[in-house]
């Protein structure tokens, strides 16, 4: 049934060999369970996709918990403010504290305020709650460096927001990587460059 599903997943997936680039979820309203379904199973079996579709909050929730949970070193956060609507979801708040309890080091750097303020945000309440040297957080509105809102897990996956904000309001299209360590580490760097 495993090796059934995970075949059926690599047809869907339009598959190509590594010169050309993987799409994954072609069709933005994909049911939910089955995006999540696909998601899980090319982490869990090691399934290298590369940059698949990320329409919209719903989406954006399910790789933010998936990819957090699985976390094992270091995770790599540049957003806006920590908008409510994603980092605050309770399945972002439940992998957050599995994080923790794997003792993965979190680095944020927000453009702006924090969602709520920060005694108001709960995902930011939770980091407040790591070991001083597991959490770094600082405020950076510099976008000359990187104007995309950028998710790294272990220079290993990554999930990218190209236009955060569009016509003024939160844009929460983005492209995503699975099993992806030369684009993360790629990210990453991008994402340091904002800590120094």
């Amino acid at each position: 049934m495993i090796h059934n599903f995970a075949a059926t997943f690599l047809l869907s997936c339009n598959c190509v060999h590594q010169s050309k680039r993987i799409k994954m979820f072609e069709k933005s309203q994909e049911k939910l369970d089955t995006y999540k379904e696909r998601v899980v199973t090319a982490l869990d079996y090691k399934i290298k996709v590369d940059g698949f579709k990320n329409p919209d909050v719903a989406h954006t929730i399910i790789i933010d918990e998936e990819f957090i949970k699985r976390a094992k070193f270091r995770i790599c956060i540049l957003c806006n403010q920590l908008g409510q609507d994603v980092w605050c979801s309770e399945g972002v708040l439940k992998a957050l504290r599995i994080a923790k309890e794997n003792g993965v080091h979190i680095d944020v750097i927000t453009r702006d305020s924090i969602d709520g303020k920060e005694e108001g945000n709960a995902f930011f309440k939770i980091l407040n709650t790591f070991p001083q040297d597991k959490f770094s957080y600082k405020i950076s509105n510099d976008t000359s460096k990187v104007s995309a809102n950028i998710l790294v897990i272990d220079k290993l996956h990554y999930r990218v927001e190209p236009t955060p904000i569009l016509n003024g309001k939160p844009n929460r299209k983005a492209f995503v990587g699975i099993h992806c360590p030369k684009t993360a580490f790629a990210w990453e760097k991008e994402f340091d460059k904002l800590c120094s």
